[in-house]
């Protein structure tokens, strides 16, 4: 498979860009014509524009020089756009040929106008490069983030109304089990102590009502209660707290839709699995680089941690924080590995099924 890179020659910092793109597709198996590779003096440039003809794919770099060559028909981009113009007439609805990519600018100063009812993957903004650029490879290789189930059958629905009327009270009775065995039972010993107690230790009261607040906080999460959207915002935030001057952190895969099809409980565990590895990376690790990928195949739902801190021994003893994360991974039918050695990082493998 060919894929034609094609791009307009802006200025330096753009060319800079586009170069850096083209070696790391190259790196992740994509066969490029790319002039910077394939033209040398003496070299036939009519001949290399028309390899777009016979290329399976042909990336786009959209910019404001980019539009005014299209537009106008001037130069190579112009000659180039010339030739796939009548191939986008005719296949507009159906081609996933062209993938659109938007450096800088709007639709309006950087898509020509032939282009415009293409949808286009942003790459304006280097902070969210890594993810745009996974997504990148997925549009070459045919690959979907994102891939439809097959479709199933039409259920029995008188059957499944009582069954979740049963579920329901079933986790109702669970819920209000949980509150008296964990949160009315603690704050009686908690009442009794303050009430018996000739001298209270207020840092101590004030310890135990924080741990009870924490424990309510994850019954309340055995409710059910409407989606949170926009989680992908969520785990952002909360992985990008932990960087600093010293240490860099890189998500991959965190776009809002990955996230469409797992349920509130598998958010939650995972949110707290992920908030106790960056604590572990935090205290432990000395790690200057943390990279997070998230992928969505078929059922499962995978996540993986990697960082070049100091690691650890194979038959380390796994600290509290790591338990609770094997503890979290079990709640949701997931399973984790551990590859590590000490001095030469860690790396964690998460999956577990959607449904």
């Amino acid at each position: 498979m060919k894929v034609f890179l094609q791009y307009s020659w802006d200025s330096e910092s753009h060319k800079k860009w586009v170069l850096e793109l083209a070696n790391r597709l190259t790196l992740d198996g994509v066969d490029l014509y790319f002039d910077r590779y394939d033209l040398k003096v003496g070299s036939n440039n009519l001949h290399f524009m028309e390899q777009i003809e016979s290329s399976t794919k042909v990336i786009l770099i959209m910019s404001s020089g980019y539009k005014a060559k299209a537009d106008a028909r001037l130069g190579g981009i112009g000659y180039e756009y010339q030739i796939m113009s009548t191939e986008i007439a005719e296949k507009l609805l159906s081609t996933q040929k062209f993938i659109p990519v938007l450096r800088d600018g709007d639709a309006t100063t950087s898509i020509p106008r032939l282009l415009r009812p293409l949808l286009y993957l942003d790459m304006r903004d280097d902070e969210h490069f890594e993810q745009q650029y996974l997504e990148l490879l997925h549009l070459i290789f045919d690959e979907p983030l994102i891939k439809r189930p097959m479709l199933g059958q039409k259920p029995l629905l008188g059957e499944m109304l009582a069954s979740a009327q049963e579920l329901l009270k079933e986790d109702q009775l669970k819920t209000s089990k949980k509150v008296h065995d964990v949160i009315a039972n603690s704050l009686y010993m908690l009442m009794a102590e303050i009430e018996n107690g000739v001298g209270v230790d207020r840092e101590r009261v004030l310890d135990r009502i924080e741990n009870l607040y924490e424990k309510s906080r994850d019954i309340s999460y055995n409710i059910p209660e409407f989606k949170v959207t926009e989680f992908n915002k969520i785990v952002s935030h909360l992985l990008l707290s932990f960087a600093n001057e010293n240490t860099k952190i890189l998500i991959i895969g965190n776009i809002e839709l990955i996230w469409v099809d797992v349920d509130d409980q598998k958010r939650y565990e995972l949110e707290k699995i992920m908030q106790e590895l960056m604590i572990n990376m935090k205290k432990h690790s000395r790690a200057t680089q943390v990279v997070w990928r998230f992928e969505h195949v078929d059922n499962n739902f995978k996540v993986s941690y990697s960082d070049n801190g100091i690691g650890m021994e194979k038959d380390q003893k796994i600290n509290n924080g790591l338990e609770n994360v094997r503890n979290r991974i079990d709640s949701i039918a997931g399973k984790i590995d551990f590859n590590t050695k000490k001095g030469d990082g860690l790396n964690i493998q998460i999956s577990f099924p959607v449904r």
